[in-house]
């Protein structure tokens, strides 16, 4: 019988040319552990060295780091995508930034040295792993990208255009910390947009 991490992998497999033979599946689905956050739980900190890898369920985390007069909010991990501090996990020392979950999140967890290995020797789930991290890397390039650019305008229509369900279901108080703006700036701004 197929267990629901199992069930929950196949799921992410699917359209990766992955393909896992299922008593391969079963055997990897008892190295993950499912996990939940409640919204605003740290879920890898700054002060402690990352150990482990998620591959987003449910839900919405951001990686954050506090300036001396802010909190900055640099980019947003979604359902499907992988999510560490991977600075931290991969040369073992502190992270620069807290991740944490903005609404309530299920993830599959993996120790980072069988993430490793997989990622490294595997013929099947490897494959996954690696486009999955490839894909982590450019929509990290994304953000950074959109970080450099000081108009807000430009922010928010990137945010609009490539992650809408980020808008919806995010609070705006995170929204804003992502745009570098206040919460009341947020509110003026979106009044100002959609009045025009």
């Amino acid at each position: 019988m197929i267990t629901q991490i199992a069930q929950l992998l196949k799921k992410h497999l699917q359209g990766y040319e992955a393909s896992v033979p299922e008593e391969e599946l079963m055997q990897l689905s008892a190295q993950f552990t499912l996990k939940t956050f409640a919204k605003r739980d740290i879920v890898f900190s700054q002060t402690e060295v990352c150990k482990e890898v998620l591959l987003v369920e449910e839900g919405i985390l951001a990686s954050e780091f506090t300036q001396p007069d802010k909190t900055v909010i640099s980019r947003f991990f979604r359902p499907a995508n992988l999510c560490s501090n991977l600075v931290s996990v991969i040369q073992q020392t502190l992270a620069s930034d807290n991740i944490m979950a903005i609404t309530p999140v299920t993830s599959l967890s993996i120790p980072y040295h069988l993430f490793y290995q997989y990622y490294l020797h595997s013929s099947t789930f490897g494959i996954f792993l690696r486009k999955k991290l490839l894909e982590n890397m450019v929509e990290a390039k994304h953000f950074i990208s959109i970080k450099t650019i000081s108009d807000t305008e430009a922010k928010y229509q990137f945010l609009e255009t490539n992650y809408p369900k980020i808008i919806r279901d995010t609070p705006s108080k995170y929204i804003a910390n992502f745009l570098g703006i206040t919460p009341e700036a947020l509110s003026r701004f979106l009044a100002r947009r959609y009045k025009s």
